[in-house]
C-alpha cells in the first residue's frame, strides 16, 4: 500500500476547527459493520524524560495530570460516549493510565463511576521513578482487558520490556488479565527474542521492524472487528500508534490523512473503523456531511431510501450489500453510518489535545 506523505502545516486542520469539503467523498455503511475506536496514548512516563533506561517506566506528576484530564474531559463530554469495553497494553504506564482515566477516585466526591474492586493499589514515590498516588477502584459494569495485541513495538530499550505477570497482576488487581495468560507467559518472553533481532531499516538498529508492528496492529483491529463490543477504548503506546493507523491513511483526503499520520501526544483521539472494502462514491452535495449533529434519524419512504442506499453498495461485501440494497418494510429502521473520506468535519466533542500543554482541564499558555 503507497504510504502517503504528511500533510503540510498550512492543511493541517486541529479536530476542533470545523473542515467543510466541497466535494466530499462518502461511504454509507451499516452500523452493524461498523466499530468506534477511542485510541488513548498513555501519560507521560520517566522514560519520555530521557530515562528509557528504566525497566517498564511509570507516569510522572505531569503523566498522572494529564490522564486526569481526560477523565474529566470525557466526564464532562455530551454526547456521552458510552464506551462498552477498554483493552490495555500490559506496560505499567498505559495499565496506570486507563486507572486514571477510567477508574473511581475515592477520594473525589462525586466520582465518575460507583465503587468496585480495586483496580489499581497505591503508588510510593521514588526520585525519577515513581509518582505518589492513591489507588483506584475498578469502574462498575466496563471491562478492562488487558491484552499484548496493543503493547508498544518492542525496540532496544528496556523501557518497553513489562515486568513479571504475577508483580503486575498483584499491582492491578482489578484488570482482566485472562487473554495475558493466553499470549504470554510470566517473564517477558517475547520481548527477550525480539528485542535483539537486527534490523535494517528504521528507527531501530534492533528489535521488532516495523512490518511486523503494523501486521500486529493489523491482526489486532480484526480482533476488534469480531469483538460484540461496538464502542471501545484502547489505550496504548506512540510508535504502535503510528505504525497501525498510518496504513489507513493513503484512502483519505489531506485533513483526514493528518489524523491518522500525525504522531499522538499524550492524549485521545476517537475514529470509526468499519469492515468492509474502503471504497466510496462521490457526491456533488455537501449538505449530508455539513450538519452539526452527528446521531441523526431520517424519516422517509421506500423508493427514496432504495435509490439513496443503492448507490452506496457496490463498495462492499454481499451481506452488506443486501441490507442497503433490500426493500424498507413499514416502519422499519435500519442504523448507518455516513462518512466522508475526504475528511469534511465539524466540532469533534470527544478530541482531547493532551501533550505538556493540557492537564488538569485547562491549557496552560505554551512558553
Amino acid at each position: 500500500m503507497p504510504q502517503p506523505a504528511a500533510p503540510s502545516d498550512q492543511m493541517t486542520k486541529r479536530p476542533d476547527e470545523p473542515y467543510m469539503s466541497p466535494n466530499p467523498r462518502l461511504l454509507l455503511t451499516p452500523l452493524r459493520h461498523t466499530k468506534v475506536i477511542h485510541f488513548i496514548r498513555h501519560g507521560e512516563g520517566y522514560h519520555n524524560l530521557g530515562h528509557e533506561h528504566l525497566h517498564d517506566p511509570h507516569l510522572t506528576a505531569l503523566g498522572w495530570a494529564q490522564a486526569h484530564a481526560l477523565q474529566e474531559h470525557l466526564t464532562s463530554s455530551l454526547p456521552p460516549l458510552h464506551i462498552q469495553v477498554v483493552f490495555v497494553s500490559p506496560l505499567v504506564r498505559t495499565l496506570q493510565t486507563a486507572a486514571a482515566v477510567f477508574g473511581f477516585h475515592a477520594e473525589t466526591e462525586g466520582g465518575p463511576v460507583s465503587k468496585g474492586q480495586e483496580l489499581m493499589h497505591s503508588v510510593s514515590a521514588a526520585e525519577l521513578e515513581r509518582t505518589e498516588h492513591p489507588s483506584v477502584q475498578a469502574p462498575k459494569d466496563l471491562p478492562m482487558i488487558v491484552t499484548s495485541k496493543c503493547r508498544e513495538r518492542m525496540g532496544p530499550n528496556e523501557c518497553d520490556r513489562r515486568q513479571d505477570l504475577s508483580a503486575a497482576q498483584e499491582q492491578f488487581p482489578g484488570y482482566d488479565w485472562s487473554l495475558m495468560k493466553d499470549e504470554e507467559g510470566e517473564s517477558d518472553q517475547i520481548y527477550d527474542f525480539v528485542h535483539n533481532q537486527p534490523q535494517e531499516n528504521g528507527c531501530y538498529p534492533t528489535g521488532e521492524s516495523e512490518a511486523a508492528t503494523r501486521e500486529r496492529g493489523r491482526h489486532f483491529m480484526k480482533f476488534l472487528m469480531h469483538r460484540p463490543e461496538q464502542r471501545i477504548a484502547i489505550v496504548t503506546h506512540c510508535a504502535f500508534l503510528r505504525h497501525n493507523l498510518r496504513p489507513y491513511a493513503a484512502e483519505f483526503g489531506t485533513y483526514a490523512q493528518d489524523e491518522l499520520l500525525r504522531d499522538f501526544n499524550n492524549w485521545w483521539q476517537g475514529l470509526q473503523i468499519g469492515q468492509p472494502k474502503r471504497q466510496s462514491v462521490s457526491l456533488s452535495s455537501s449538505w449530508h456531511t455539513s450538519r452539526p449533529e452527528q446521531r441523526i434519524a431520517v424519516v422517509s419512504h421506500c423508493g427514496f431510501l432504495m435509490h439513496t442506499l443503492c448507490r452506496y453498495a457496490e463498495s462492499f461485501g454481499l451481506q452488506a450489500q443486501e441490507e442497503l440494497l433490500r426493500e424498507f418494510n413499514n416502519c422499519e429502521l435500519r442504523s448507518m453510518i455516513l462518512s466522508d473520506f475526504k475528511g469534511s468535519t465539524l466540532h469533534d466533542s470527544t478530541w482531547f489535545q493532551g501533550g505538556k500543554d493540557y492537564q488538569m482541564g485547562s491549557q496552560r499558555q505554551s512558553q
